[in-house]
């Protein structure tokens, strides 16, 4: 196979990509061992959040004083201790230790906050119209039983 070198827009597209990525990356200021607490913290966003060391499977076992070797990995994204080859991804661990019924309510918060250029024009049509059309209660679809009076207008 013969050498093709990198063009520019390759270049270009490859650094564009690279910036959205860093974008939407989630944002570790600091992480912490916390030994009174047996915890660890993780400052994401301006937003402190504790674990209990004991939720975090890859370091159960560690001992509080090879804890103390907590840390970021290069990447930001991951924590790791000293002289203990596992790195626990961040994303991954918060899915994992907040409960499924408030990721759940979350996402259906930013969901219905979503806004598609389809959603508007629905909204301004429905606006136009007077605004969204009222619920007409339905007949019900049972015949009234003979044994049932009619009230008359007084």
């Amino acid at each position: 196979m013969a050498f093709k070198p990198i063009t520019q827009a390759q270049i270009d597209a490859a650094l564009a990509e690279s910036e959205a990525r860093e974008a939407d990356a989630l944002t570790v200021s600091r992480v912490a061992y916390l030994p009174p607490s047996d915890a660890v913290a993780i400052t994401v966003e301006g937003i402190s959040i504790i674990i209990p060391r004991t939720l975090i499977a890859e370091f159960a076992e560690l001992s509080a004083e090879r804890m103390k070797g907590l840390r970021l990995t290069v990447l930001e994204d991951a924590l790791a201790v000293a002289d203990h080859d596992v790195q626990v991804g961040i994303a991954g661990l918060l899915a994992d230790v907040i409960p499924d019924q408030i990721i759940r309510l979350a996402m259906a918060r930013l969901g219905g906050r979503a806004r598609s250029p389809r959603k508007a024009a629905a909204a301004r049509d429905n606006g136009r119209k007077g605004g969204r059309p009222r619920k007409v209660a339905e007949p019900s679809p049972m015949p009234p039983s003979p044994r049932t009076r009619m009230l008359e207008p007084a």
